[in-house]
């Protein structure tokens, strides 16, 4: 609503300057607006609370609001009280008031559908230090030129002729004739130099005119023709030189430095914006719930599509689908990709400053367990992880992660390596200890058919003693 009376009131103020601009129904559509943006204020502060609508994130444009509200009570009082007034300073006031009421247009910059408006108002704000330089680059250009130029006119000229000769333009350019008292007999440049570069600050204008591409007199007449004919060659390449370096070295100098100094700017302001909106965590919230729904609500309608799609003779479905565990969703690769191309997702993938491109092994970088169904908390947590743009901090942290890993892999596989190492050394052991055993067991077996011999000897010892 204040919107629209923002436009209208810009509206009619150029339809009252022009048509009836006595009659009363202006006030009346004067009063109109002022109660609308009052009633706009008195609205925010019960709504947001008079500390968060005067300190808070957007108190500057707040009070701007109020600022401008204030001009506009005051033009239809001072418009009531002054109605017929004729006073020039009363006039002058009331004028004044009404153009500030163009300010309040800054209000619409905030709007979504004119962001193109704001970063061009942007993009002037931040080339204004490079804009001064540029004024103070082409004064000096300007000067110098103006300095070579009067110098080259005052060799010709003689002083105080200005009034006796006139302007070149009341002459005849066919004829030699000059006014009586004039010295520049037959020599018009000279006129039209002392009328246009009389003195150097007129001269300086002419040659930013000229810069420009209107170097002609208030006749009409081409004052580079002019000059080239007088005063010849040394003109020519004074003009020549000066034009080329200007037109093709300094102008497109300056075009350059007023887009890199713009792109860089809006760039820088985008990326503060961007990371502004990052660390709002109830904006955050509100985004993913609506991701959230609008994913779950896309899936359910592409599942719908294709169940009554496939539905068979007796009734069932021939589409296999993920899954559902502990009543979270799970997608599929082609519902996946389907979901990502959505122009509502998009849009929120947008203000949550996430790119994902429906291509080939996007839906793997989401798919944590590889087991062909992503889960929404997994889509969730990876659209966190590509938030924002690739810099090259991010590089180093992969790099410098891939570094340590890289690092853990050798400690482990050097770990590996002295466990084989061990294990080859126990194995020699045991064997050894078995060999050892071996022989002791042979050993023993020898030592045991040894005593049964002897003991065998004996007994038949005995035996024959006592026989």
């Amino acid at each position: 609503m204040s919107t629209a009376a923002i436009i209208l009131s810009f509206v009619l103020m150029g339809l009252s300057l022009d048509n009836w601009p006595d009659w009363a129904g202006w006030m009346v559509f004067e009063a109109i607006f002022a109660s609308v943006f009052v009633l706009e204020i008195v609205v925010k502060c019960v709504v947001l609370g008079p500390g968060t609508y005067f300190c808070g994130s957007e108190r500057w444009w707040n009070l701007l609001d109020v600022g401008l509200t204030l001009a506009a009570i005051l033009d239809l009082f001072l418009n009531l009280i002054f109605q017929n007034s004729s006073r020039a300073k009363i006039i002058l006031v009331l004028r004044g008031l009404r153009l500030a009421r163009v300010a309040r247009l800054a209000k619409l910059i905030n709007m979504p559908l004119l962001q193109e408006l704001a970063n061009i108002v942007s993009g002037f704000l931040i080339s204004v230090r490079s804009l001064f330089w540029v004024v103070v680059t082409l004064s000096v250009v300007v000067y110098v030129c103006a300095l070579a130029l009067r110098s080259l006119v005052q060799s010709f000229a003689h002083s105080d002729t200005g009034e006796k000769c006139g302007s070149g333009d009341d002459l005849d350019m066919s004829s030699a004739d000059v006014p009586l008292g004039c010295p520049y007999e037959g020599q018009i440049h000279l006129i039209y130099g002392d009328e246009y570069c009389g003195d150097v600050s007129r001269c300086m204008f002419s040659i930013f005119r000229c810069m420009i591409g209107d170097c002609t007199s208030a006749g009409g007449r081409s004052l580079t023709m002019i000059f080239s004919n007088g005063f010849g060659l040394r003109f020519d390449i004074l003009y020549a030189f000066s034009m080329v370096c200007v037109l093709f070295g300094l102008f497109n100098i300056i075009t350059a430095i007023f887009v890199e100094a713009t792109l860089n700017g809006l760039k820088e302001t985008e990326t503060q914006r961007k990371y502004a909106k990052a660390y709002e965590t109830s904006y955050m919230t509100e985004q993913l719930a609506k991701l959230v729904v609008c994913v779950a609500s896309q899936t359910q309608m592409m599942r719908s599509r294709k169940t009554i799609r496939g539905l068979n003779s007796d009734g069932s479905s021939d589409e296999d689908e993920p899954p559902a565990q502990g009543g979270e969703i799970y997608l599929s690769e082609e519902e996946f990709n389907h979901v990502i191309r959505s122009p509502e997702v998009r849009q929120l993938l947008d203000s949550l400053d996430v790119v994902v491109e429906p291509r080939p092994g996007v839906f793997d970088a989401f798919n944590a367990e590889e087991d062909g169904a992503v889960s929404m908390s997994e889509i969730v947590s990876g659209l966190m992880r590509l938030r924002g743009d690739l810099n090259k901090v991010d590089i180093v942290i992969t790099q410098m992660a891939l570094e340590n890993l890289h690092k853990k892999q050798v400690a482990l596989m050097s770990q590996m390596s002295a466990l084989q190492d061990g294990h080859a050394r126990v194995w020699q052991v045991v064997e050894k200890a078995s060999e050892t055993v071996a022989v002791g067991t042979r050993l023993s077996e020898n030592i045991a058919k040894g005593v049964r011999r002897l003991s065998g000897e004996l007994e038949i010892q005995e035996s024959v003693t006592l026989k």
